[in-house]
């Protein structure tokens, strides 16, 4: 299992190597504003000096406050210090020219499956554990809403990550309930289905539903999207969830 990436080497990183890589170049950078905030995106560099990840990597932060992972040469990995610092900082090893070249795909897989479970279950849990002892021992009950998806009952070609999370969040969810009803805290979840957001309106969701189309239009997409419903609709927008939230929440 891969390794979880290191959050305070993260945040130094940034503090000692962004302004050493500011002192000694003078970049000249274009077209940051094609770099997406959000999602999945390969960036393929032209390789010129040994200090090209560097300077790769100040570019996707100051484009989008992107943390990029790299794949290195394996001989990197087992280099003192750097070895182990570059793994901590989720980057991904080659083995160039053997049979076990085949693991880097492997490898970028396994972080990007730890990635979803930890955003979307892990985080849900650790926000509870925050704030559960607090509601108890306040004594005034109270009311905690959780959000899956309709990926959290159902299964979803391409998606095994995240219905996996999400299906893990259903049975967190039935297990605190179970176990804060008690307490007269009640839990509920939301399992919304596709959301008008900028979430699914991206070309990487769109291939993922037309793989053998290079330019899927949201036309298409929402023609797919209202097949998986049972009332004839693509997705509902954010107010709907939050209306939905807002009851749950409230004495009614």
């Amino acid at each position: 299992m891969k390794r979880r990436e290191s959050r305070w080497l993260k945040a130094l990183a940034v503090c000692v190597v962004r302004p050493l890589i500011a002192s000694v170049t003078r970049p000249t950078w274009r077209g940051q504003e094609h770099i997406p905030r959000e999602g999945g995106v390969i960036i393929a560099a032209n390789h010129l000096s040994v200090a090209d990840p560097l300077t790769v990597a100040h570019f996707l932060y100051v484009a989008g406050r992107r943390w990029p992972t790299f794949t290195a040469k394996e001989g990197v990995f087992r280099i003192p210090v750097i070895g182990p610092a570059v793994r901590k900082l989720g980057q991904i090893p080659v083995h160039r020219g053997t049979a076990d070249a085949v693991k880097a795909l492997h490898e970028a897989e396994e972080a990007y499956w730890d990635a979803v479970i930890d955003v979307n279950l892990n985080g849900t849990w650790k926000t509870v554990r925050a704030v559960v002892p607090a509601m108890i021992e306040a004594g005034n009950g109270g009311s905690i809403i959780i959000t899956s998806s309709n990926g959290g009952v159902s299964g979803f070609e391409n998606l095994a990550h995240y219905v996996a999370a999400k299906h893990g969040v259903v049975g967190l969810c039935r297990t605190l309930a179970n176990e804060l009803g008690r307490h007269f805290i009640r839990v509920n979840n939301l399992q919304p289905t596709a959301v008008n957001t900028h979430m699914i309106h991206h070309e990487g969701v769109y291939k993922l539903f037309f793989p053998g189309d290079p330019n899927p239009s949201k036309e298409q997409f929402a023609q797919a999207f209202t097949a998986l419903n049972t009332m004839p609709v693509p997705w509902v927008e954010p107010r709907d969830v939050s209306n939905a939230l807002l009851w749950l929440a409230s004495d009614e």
